[in-house]
């Protein structure tokens, strides 16, 4: 192991055993998270924090790391409501399946809309797919998606922008040729 690896090691370490306490308190005051939810947003920070090495450069991490803890835990609260979202949808649409179970023409034109949708996106640049699916499937925000994928958030909307105006291009030209 380097001696710059030790050193970032240690520091990681020394700050953790500082902060951890302070920061799970902080998180399950400010944001209503229980025990056991506050040390899983710190752990995730600490996680990201590892990654770098920011954390030989700060004199003072504390304001830091409150700040890197609030936006992720804001983070993921918002995951937290989109798959909510979903799963209500999911079960609506369940739901709404059932009562329309017995209209085959209902059903034989979603599946030719769901068609559509996967022809658009087999059809697509592969980056801009896999930017809407991080999107709209994974639930991740363009700011987690810039992050992941070393890209600016304006570029991340753009393509996820461009490629549900291809999907909705396809669902048009779709009414069209009917």
């Amino acid at each position: 192991m380097s001696n710059g690896t030790e050193e970032k090691e240690l520091r990681i370490r020394e700050v953790y055993s500082l902060y951890r306490d302070e920061l799970c308190h902080y998180l399950a005051r400010q944001y209503a998270l229980d025990p056991a939810e506050a040390e899983d947003v710190v752990q995730a920070v600490f996680a990201r924090v590892a990654e770098t090495n920011i954390v030989l450069t700060l004199d003072n991490p504390r304001a830091f790391l409150y700040k890197m803890a609030a936006n992720t835990c804001i983070d993921h609260k918002r995951r937290d409501k989109v798959r909510t979202n979903y799963q209500t949808l999911v079960i609506e649409s369940d739901e709404e399946r059932e009562l329309d179970y017995a209209d085959p023409a209902r059903e034989a034109e979603a599946d030719q809309q769901l068609r559509f949708v996967s022809e658009a996106l087999k059809t697509m640049p592969e980056k801009r797919r896999r930017l809407l699916l991080m999107n709209r499937l994974d639930g991740l925000t363009y700011a987690e998606i810039a992050r992941r994928e070393q890209l600016s958030e304006t570029v991340v909307r753009k393509h996820i922008f461009k490629a549900l105006a291809d999907c909705q291009k396809a669902l048009q030209n779709r009414f069209k040729s009917n």
